[in-house]
Parts: C-alpha cells; sequence; structure tokens
C-alpha cells in the first residue's frame, strides 16, 4: 500500500480520496487511480451493506384473555338450530359482526378469512359471522348468502334483544340508518374480528385492513404457545377503553374492492326483498350510547 501522492494534481486527487478509503495502490497512472478509488468505493458499499442486520419482524400482540371482553351467548345458526360456542368443540375462532346486505366490509373480510383457512391450515379453526340485521337476515338468508364462500362459516342471527346482548358483551357497536323508499337500508357497524381460544376467550382483536398472512401468524402463535393464565382487561388499556371499536361506514361498493364479491349492493337490490309495508326504524346499539 502506498499513501503518498503521485505527481499529477488529478493523481494526488484520486490518492488523497484512495488514502480515506484505505485501498488505493499507486500504479503511477492517472486512470488507474481512479479506477482503483472506484472499485473501493464499491467494495466499502458492498461490505457495509452485508453488514446491516436483516429487518426486525413485527411483533407479536399480547395474547392474554380479556376478562371483561365476550363471554358465552346463544343465537339461531342458519339451520335454525340453537346455537352456543360450546357447539364448536374447543375450536379456535374467528367472530365478527355484519349483515348480508353489507355491500363492502363483510364480503370482503369473508374472503379474507378463506385466505387465513389455506394459510393455517388447520380444521381445528372456526368462523362465526354474527349479524346485526334482525329485520332481513334470517336463517335462510345467511344459509344463502355464506354459500357463496368458500369456508365453512357459522351464521348466526336472533331477535333484536339477542343480537344486542352480544354485540354488547362483545363492546361492539352499529346503526341502522332510516330505510329509503323502497325500505332499503344500511348498517354502519364494527369492523374488528374477534380472536377467540379453544374456551371462547377473546384473545386479540383484529383491525378490518390486517392481511391473511399477518392473523394466520398471531393464530398459529395463540395455538402453539398458549401458556397464558394472567386476565387482563379493558379498561386498563387506554387505547382500546377508549377508541372506537373498528366503527366502518357501510356504504357504496367502493372502487378496487373485488367485483366477485359484489353480489348485491345497495345499487342492485337483492330481488323480493323490497319489503314495501316494511319499516326499520333507525336504531342505535354502541359504546357511546351506553352511560359508563
Amino acid at each position: 500500500m502506498d499513501f503518498g501522492s503521485p505527481e499529477s494534481d488529478e493523481g494526488r486527487f484520486a490518492a488523497i480520496s484512495g488514502w480515506a478509503l484505505g485501498f488505493t495502490y499507486d500504479v503511477g497512472n492517472c486512470d488507474m487511480w481512479i479506477k482503483f478509488g472506484a472499485v473501493s468505493v464499491w467494495m466499502l458499499w458492498v461490505a457495509c451493506a452485508a453488514e446491516e442486520p436483516p429487518p426486525a419482524e413485527p411483533a407479536l400482540p399480547d395474547l392474554r384473555p380479556y376478562a371483561d371482553m365476550g363471554g358465552h351467548f346463544e343465537l339461531v345458526d342458519q339451520r335454525g338450530e340453537l346455537f352456543s360456542l360450546a357447539d364448536l368443540g374447543g375450536r379456535v375462532t374467528l367472530l365478527f359482526f355484519g349483515y348480508t346486505f353489507c355491500p363492502d366490509f363483510c364480503p370482503t373480510t369473508l374472503s379474507r378469512l378463506g385466505r387465513v383457512h389455506e394459510l393455517v391450515g388447520d380444521e381445528r379453526l372456526a368462523t362465526v359471522f354474527v349479524s346485526v340485521d334482525a329485520q332481513r337476515d334470517t336463517p335462510a338468508m345467511l344459509a344463502e348468502y355464506l354459500a357463496y364462500f368458500p369456508l365453512e362459516v357459522t351464521g348466526l342471527t336472533g331477535s333484536r334483544k339477542a343480537l344486542d346482548g352480544v354485540v354488547e358483551s362483545y363492546r361492539a357497536e352499529y346503526d341502522i340508518e332510516p330505510a329509503d323508499a323502497d325500505g332499503r337500508y344500511l348498517i354502519n357497524h364494527s369492523t374488528d374480528v374477534y380472536l377467540l381460544d379453544d374456551q371462547g376467550r377473546v384473545r386479540h382483536l383484529f383491525d378490518y385492513d390486517v392481511g391473511p398472512e399477518a392473523m394466520a401468524k398471531v393464530i398459529v402463535e395463540l395455538k402453539q404457545n398458549d401458556s397464558a393464565r394472567e386476565l387482563r382487561y379493558v379498561k386498563d388499556e387506554a387505547l382500546l377503553a377508549v377508541r372506537d371499536l373498528g366503527r366502518f361506514g357501510c356504504g357504496t361498493w367502493r372502487k378496487g374492492q373485488p367485483e366477485e364479491f359484489n353480489f348485491w349492493n345497495v345499487g342492485n337490490p337483492r330481488p323480493g326483498t323490497a319489503a314495501e309495508d316494511s319499516e326499520q326504524p333507525a336504531y342505535e346499539f354502541g359504546l357511546r350510547s351506553r352511560q359508563p
């Protein structure tokens, strides 16, 4: 190695640059000095890039069970039979609220959960769809709707009182907009997907924009490493206690959503379901309507 300077001005510049890097070699040729300097820079960049640590994987969420959210209930499934969480046979479960006339969130969520089932690759995973539309979502309507999706889903409905009890226990919310002249109406509802363990306890809430891969990773972690015995409380988690639990305005079908799940949107109502003599009052049931 020679950290001296060649005689030419160009050579001096190349030598100084190379000296700073510690890689140049005096060959008495200005052009060669520049070439060696460029190679030195490249070698240093490669060495630094090779030393960069791999990006850290996102930390897994807290999976301790909630003591003040969720709980067992009884509703009616799409076969017209009484259902309770005990009927799931100890399976880990994905549960969410919606309704069959939902133009966006519900069909895309069912599509997303179908992919989650593929990724988890385990029959010990159940999906439960709880309707918040007591008037239109009869067992027969749930059966017709859920038949369009390539996964096994338990659809649940019931009286307004029964549904409201489940909504409240899971700290969800919804409100029904006024019906139009044809008796059609939209329902704004919570969009979280609840992860329940094999005992029916809520362990995590997935936001509506969490992808299937991330969801599957959390589910696998729960199934393989479930050693949590300590309970947690919503009231102790400030952000969860005060946040709007995934409230989502179900409007007309938005551009960019998968058209294959656009069955019956607002602009294309299901035939024969616009009951002219049916009046659905605007109805709200949510956290903001309850006193603390």
